[in-house]
């Protein structure tokens, strides 16, 4: 792989300042546990500001999509009609509990997916974008539930796409390369969507405000390689990962500039931002962090420091080793108050999601604190060797 650089000083910061107390303190962590039937395989990928958490689980006939509320998992079946063995998905929730994914359909394709809303007990497909193969796949939805983005097949090829009012349209991609394009999420207050899409430069993350997709490029170095997966509420912070002279990296884009976010110590260079809180102020996802593989991780956006979930949760009095958790690996997704984030780790031998909760009063990490240390990383810059 490439060499990356090291911040030595900076890292080291971090662990001192972090060792006499969480910046974030958590206030409970649980397992959500798996449907029933299959082997035991759950996944969470979003949560909403009542703790409902979409997701998926496995059952006899395969993956099927679940809602977690209230202590328990319930499977929301598939669309009506779907040819059995089918599979569903579910990867994002609105404030009102109404959720989307993708599951098996009736009208099927050799891709057999529908894009889907679930609502008040009953899941409806969407459809899809004319042309081309049946198919569609709805990733994320506005709080109040209006919009709705994913990616179906056009005459075009694969597009990104918009349903609102009952209507899905297609909204293009960017200039040059294959015609391609997928969005992953909307903003709150559905002014932007935030997604990927082949460009003259490669697979390059956009966003698409007012009839307008803009790309906002990569990170310095490396293959031309970036995707853009969450929007804070206004639209103002855009999360995801690109490809820098280190490797993958997690990188926040605000004021028209992209900006790693790095990664933890050990193992490749190798960093995801997922998610984003409405107000931009924390990035959740995960890192490579040495022999463990990934770990979830989380920023706070103002400083821009990484802290791994697991040792805010052993700062907090919260030993999920203790409880048979060998790993939590990845962040998926964050409640828009920023108190909630669901993910996924190893427990027991056995995938599984989990959820937990964060205090709403927190110890702010010193900003300026942050900066010092990030300044003297400039004068200790080790260069690791090549694997």
């Amino acid at each position: 792989m490439k060499p990356f650089l090291l911040r030595f000083v900076a890292c080291l910061f971090v662990v001192v300042s972090s060792s006499s107390h969480a910046a974030y303190t958590f206030t409970s962590f649980a397992g959500l546990g798996d449907l029933k039937g299959g082997p035991f395989d759950s996944y969470a990928f979003a949560v909403n500001n009542e703790g409902a958490v979409a997701g998926y689980g496995r059952t006899i006939a395969g993956r099927e999509a679940f809602i977690f509320e209230n202590g328990s998992i319930t499977g929301l079946g598939y669309i009506s009609g779907a040819p059995s063995p089918a599979e569903s998905l579910a990867f994002d929730i609105a404030t009102d509990g109404t959720i989307i994914g993708s599951s098996a359909t009736p009208y099927g394709s050799d891709l057999n997916g529908e894009a889907f809303k679930y609502q008040n007990g009953v899941m409806t497909g969407l459809g899809d974008l004319s042309g081309g193969l049946f198919f569609s796949q709805a990733e994320g939805i506005s709080a109040d539930a209006s919009v709705i983005v994913g990616t179906s097949i056009s005459t075009n090829g694969y597009e990104a796409f918009s349903y609102q009012n009952g209507v899905m349209s297609g909204i293009g991609d960017l200039s040059g390369g294959l015609f391609l394009s997928q969005a992953f999420a909307v903003s709150n207050d559905n002014s932007t969507i935030v997604g990927s899409s082949a460009s003259g430069n490669g697979t390059e993350a956009f966003s698409y405000h007012t009839g307008s997709m803009v790309g906002l490029g990569d990170l310095a170095g490396g293959a031309f390689n970036s995707v853009a997966h969450a929007v804070s509420g206004d639209g103002s912070s855009i999360v995801g990962w690109g490809e820098s002279v280190g490797g993958t990296e997690a990188f926040i884009y605000r004021n028209g500039t992209m900006t790693g976010l790095g990664d933890l110590d050990g193992g490749i260079f190798s960093s995801y931002a997922y998610d984003i809180s409405a107000d931009g102020s924390i990035i959740v996802g995960s890192s490579a962090g040495g022999a463990s593989g990934q770990e979830a991780v989380l920023w706070d956006a103002d400083s821009l420091a990484m802290l791994t979930v697991q040792s805010e949760l052993l700062l907090s009095a919260i030993n999920v080793t203790a409880d048979g958790w060998s790993e939590l690996d990845q962040v998926l997704g964050i409640s828009d108050d920023g108190l909630t984030i669901v993910g996924r780790g190893i427990h027991n031998g056995n995938s599984e999601a989990w959820i937990a909760t964060i205090a709403a009063t927190q110890v702010p990490i010193p900003t300026t604190a942050w900066l010092f240390g990030s300044a003297l990383a400039g004068l200790l810059v080790i260069r690791r060797r090549n694997y």
